[in-house]
């Protein structure tokens, strides 16, 4: 439809312009060569257009897999198993809305009270839970890794002159 219009105005124009002057047949060739210059800017419109949404989609693709490689990162930096250091230390962020703080290192213990987001705890020890992946102990009792996030700090230890 948009090039129909754009034709028939094209031939409107070209009417105006050369008026009674000119004959059928050029203002037929005129209006001929117009309407192919149209058709051809539409195709390299169309291609860039398509060529932009390649780009477009690419960058999408591209940025998913930076995304999934980023959630694979923080899964494998919360499910991280470790031993404390006296030089670090390790604290966890819950990052859902509510967690369960456990009396022991498993989805079957008794639940001692409820955590909420964002809530920080010192991380005393890590341990492996009994079929339940990685569990850190705090100071109440035992949280899941999965459902934190670990910061960690180093510690820098001045050594005392003699």
């Amino acid at each position: 439809m948009r090039n129909v219009t754009k034709i028939l105005l094209s031939g409107i124009l070209l009417s105006n312009l050369f008026g009674n002057g000119v004959s059928v047949d050029r203002k037929i060739d005129l209006l001929s060569q117009a309407t192919l210059k149209l058709i051809e800017n539409d195709k390299k419109f169309k291609q860039m257009l398509d060529n932009l949404n390649k780009k477009i989609n690419d960058n999408k693709i591209a940025i998913q897999k930076n995304s999934v490689q980023i959630k694979k990162n923080n899964i494998l930096l919360n499910k991280m198993y470790f031993t404390a250091s006296s030089k670090t230390i390790y604290y966890a962020v819950i990052d859902v809305p509510k967690l369960n703080l456990r009396e022991k290192p498993s989805v079957h213990s008794k639940i001692l009270r409820v955590l909420h987001k964002n809530e920080k705890f010192l991380i005393q020890k890590s341990v492996r839970g009994k079929n339940s992946g990685i569990w850190y102990k705090i100071k109440d009792g035992y949280i899941s890794s999965t459902y934190v996030n670990l910061i960690i700090f180093k510690q820098m230890y001045k050594k005392r002159g003699k």
